[in-house]
């Protein structure tokens, strides 16, 4: 049997020393806009060669950085910044998945459009706003436990066909209707409005984040105290009483939250401690539904009531404290829910006549009016007055299809029983009072009191759920907790390991990995690097022959080309930089390098280059939904300005709009000249943020950039300390802001983050305002860290390797200090720092 066999492969395959500077001759054979897609370490490593070759060829590059993993979703979004900036191919650098996601990319064009066309059709744009209804499902089972809830409490009226339980089925059929009208709004109606507000300039809303939703309902709780207030006056009951501080607190927290003076965590804090606090007293909320006294008239609870029981002795002229004393006895009872001091008296706002005293809070808020509501007024001569209000004689009609009694005789019957309960307060006679107004005793009302119900097991498990709820949140807070939870743990390897890890030179296993420990690894990745006396002379000069990428050391010397190598060759800029190789070492002076240099054959350095220094990426604002191209100082670029201060030669820039650009980059505000918007952006006022850059990494790398070029004074210093200092938990421990659950600002508390923090406040001369310096750990992530082997042996990683130098120079920094108090505490960085 005759087998074919197909094999495909690219129309041009090119192979050859140095031919990726020829890439932009091929390339521009293919296209003239393309998209150039790789990881930092490809672009460290060959950036300058490829991207020098594809200017040479006049091609508009745009350089997108590879996020870690060929996704879907990672190829759609390379595929999305292709279209947007117009490239006609995609270039991917770097391993199979860079490769993958590059072709996954441009493959993904055609389906983009085609998925951009459909939507335009009118029935699939119709069907997109219900996209969102799923996202809401998670909200049944906590409407389907408070529909049980509702229908326990139900069952538990003694009279199933009385007109209690009528009142509360009907609400809660109406409660079951809103939740379903709202369920249809927001699934609807939100996606429309953000579809609308998308379409608004970015400057519209931005900076401004979350914070105005919580200042809104700040507002709202603060318009909301004195209606309260005013009814607290009138009820003291301890339910209302809660009710009341919860409000408060809560229009204080989101103030707060507001504010950005604590994090927004504090509002589950505040609801969590809320519904703990309201738990003892839920079983004296109002669950009775006959808080209207007209309702009771007309269900002939107080029918026959004398208004003046015989050998009654009433007094000839009541003090506004007698009045408001039988304005609170109705109050506390929930009969009354407003007052007001009029000319004759006081005068008393009854409940609505078909709901609980729940559904009079927004009628409290937002009617201001006592018209069509139901009233009572309690005289200066003892008397009583009852008004029966429209809005309540026609929610009577419906309730009795055939009234009995006419309104005048109701406001009569009501006015008696309310004289009558007022005589025996004033004598005092409570019991007989409540007898008056028809107060029923509950075992008259219900099968078993709400507060000793089935429900009241329900309240202590609930009680005990939200006891551990704050006992975890409390112990989160708690300093060194949150870092063991987000899986750090401070480093915990022995000097002997480390010179290990450091000194094996066995051959890599795998050509197609980095080595665990490659040095290239710790140049591109690690903020300090360890000293070279850790490394064994066969170490040493192996660490110095892959900074030669995999050359010779020693042939660089020989070849005499020592002082441009150390600028041109990016992983030798770094370890020159940091102290791994000396200008001894190379067999130079720093005169040489300055030399080559000011000669300008290779046209370096010069003031047109100015950035040079920097790192052309992408940013995202959450608050436009778009990608910006921006430019940081990241690590190469600040090796570069420490060498160039070495070699004296820092004046071959154009240093005051490096400056200018590197100080923009300080979040004063939410509108950062020609810079992404940014969401939230109080919550990282003073730092130097790039949306999704690590914002305390990227602030040391500006603070230190600054100090190399004299601009610190460019900047708002104590802003930026607060700014950092408002990040520490404790312990040398540093989280993002919590700003909606994600982590926007790439802040995870890992050793790197600690470094940057303690060299950032060094520079900026605030390490003394740090009051548990000495307690500080340098933490790794567990999926960062060495684990046992089957033969039971621990290989560190460069984090750990890195987490231990830090902390071995931490302890000698405090030390010498310490013995030196005068002197200014030392950099991690040291030797080379």
């Amino acid at each position: 049997m005759q087998m074919n066999f197909t094999f495909l492969a690219p129309r041009k395959y090119v192979q050859g020393r140095n031919v990726l500077r020829e890439a932009g001759t091929h390339i521009s054979k293919v296209g003239k806009r393309p998209l150039v897609l790789w990881g930092p370490r490809v672009q460290a490593l060959l950036g300058e060669r490829v991207l020098s070759s594809l200017k040479a060829a006049a091609l508009e590059t745009v350089d997108v950085e590879f996020r870690g993993d060929s996704t879907k979703a990672e190829a759609a979004r390379v595929a999305t910044i292709a279209k947007n900036h117009g490239a006609d191919m995609i270039v991917g650098l770097g391993g199979g998945k860079v490769l993958d996601t590059a072709k996954a990319a441009a493959a993904g064009g055609a389906g983009a459009a085609a998925a951009g066309a459909l939507a335009k059709l009118g029935f699939t744009k119709w069907l997109v706003p219900f996209a969102s209804f799923f996202s809401f499902l998670f909200f049944l089972p906590m409407v389907l436990v408070s529909w049980l809830f509702a229908r326990m409490e139900l069952k538990n009226f003694r009279d199933q066909t009385g007109f209690r339980a009528r009142l509360f089925r009907a609400a809660i059929n109406r409660a079951v209707f809103i939740v379903a009208v709202m369920i249809l709004v927001v699934a609807v109606v939100i996606p429309l409005l953000r579809s609308w507000l998308s379409n608004l300039p970015a400057s519209t809303f931005s900076g401004l984040g979350s914070h105005p939703f919580f200042l809104f309902l700040a507002a709202f709780s603060f318009a909301l105290l004195p209606h309260l207030m005013r009814q607290f006056t009138i009820n003291r009951s301890p339910y209302f009483i809660v009710q009341v501080c919860g409000s408060l607190a809560t229009g204080i927290v989101c103030l707060l939250v507001g504010l950005s003076l604590v994090p927004v965590s504090m509002v589950t804090i505040l609801l969590v401690a809320q519904s703990l606090l309201m738990l003892p007293f839920f079983g004296q909320r109002p669950m009775r539904w006959d808080y209207n006294l007209f309702l009771r008239a007309t269900e002939g609870l107080v029918r026959n009531v004398e208004a003046e029981p015989a050998g009654a002795q009433r007094l000839a002229q009541h003090g506004k404290r007698e009045l408001l004393a039988f304005a609170r006895f109705l109050g506390a009872r929930w009969l009354v829910n407003n007052h007001r001091w009029v000319e004759g008296g006081l005068r008393l706002r009854l409940p609505s006549t078909g709901g609980s005293p729940w559904w009079d809070w927004t009628d409290l808020a937002f009617n201001w009016s006592w018209k069509k509501r139901s009233q009572i007024q309690l005289a200066w001569d003892g008397t009583v007055r009852a008004q029966l209000g429209e809005t309540d004689q026609k929610v009577l009609a419906r309730f009795h299809d055939n009234p009995t009694v006419s309104k005048t005789d109701l406001e009569r019957q009501v006015a008696a029983a309310v004289a009558a309960a007022w005589l025996s307060h004033d004598r005092p006679d409570r019991a007989t009072a409540e007898l008056a107004l028809g107060q029923q005793a509950e075992m008259e009302v219900f099968v078993i009191p709400p507060a000793k119900g089935g429900l009241a097991k329900v309240r202590s498990l609930m009680a005990i759920l939200l006891v551990l709820v704050l006992l975890l949140f409390a112990g989160l807070r708690l300093p060194g907790v949150r870092g063991r939870l987000d899986g750090l743990n401070p480093v915990s390897i022995s000097e002997a390991q480390v010179r290990t890890f450091l000194n094996d030179t066995t051959p890599n296993p795998d050509l197609k990995k980095f080595k665990a420990n490659s040095l290239a690894l710790a140049l591109f990745e690690c903020l300090v690097l360890p000293p070279t006396n850790l490394f064994s002379p066969e170490g040493l000069r192996a660490m110095r022959d892959e900074v030669a990428e995999n050359r010779r050391f020693d042939s660089i010397k020989d070849q005499r080309g020592q002082a441009q190598w150390v600028f041109i060759a990016p992983l030798a800029r770094r370890a020159v930089a940091d102290g791994w190789i000396s200008w001894s070492d190379l067999g130079i002076q720093p005169a040489d390098s300055a030399a080559f240099l000011r000669t300008n054959r290779f046209g370096m350095y010069s003031p047109d280059k100015w950035d040079c220094f920097l790192t052309r990426c992408e940013a995202w604002s959450w608050v436009k939904s778009e990608r910006f191209n921006v430019m940081r100082i990241r690590s190469d670029g600040l090796a570069q300005l420490r060498l160039l201060r070495a070699v004296n030669c820092l004046d071959l820039i154009d240093r005051e709009r490096l400056i200018q650009q590197i100080a923009s980059v300080q979040v004063l505000s939410g509108r950062p000249p020609s810079k992404p918007p940014i969401h939230d952006w109080r919550d990282v006022r003073g730092l130097f943020f790039t949306p999704c850059w690590p914002v305390l990494q990227d602030t040391y790398f500006s603070l230190a950039a600054l100090e190399i070029l004299g601009g610190l004074d460019r900047i708002d210093r104590e802003t930026c300390i607060r700014g950092i200092l408002r990040r520490h938990r404790g312990k040398g421990y540093f989280t993002s802001p919590d700003s909606g659950g994600y982590n926007e600002y790439h802040i995870d508390g890992s050793a790197r983050d600690t470094i940057a923090a303690f060299e950032s406040l060094r520079i900026l001369g605030a390490l003394d305002r740090v009051k548990d310096l000495d307690k500080w750990q340098f933490r790794v992530a567990s999926n960062r860290s060495s684990h046992s082997a089957a033969n039971g042996l621990r290989t560190p990683t460069w984090d750990e390797v890195e987490a231990w130098v830090c902390q071995r120079r931490l302890e000698t920094i405090l030390r010498q200090k310490k013995e030196k108090p005068q002197i200014p505490i030392g950099s991690l960085l040291q030797p080379g720092g």
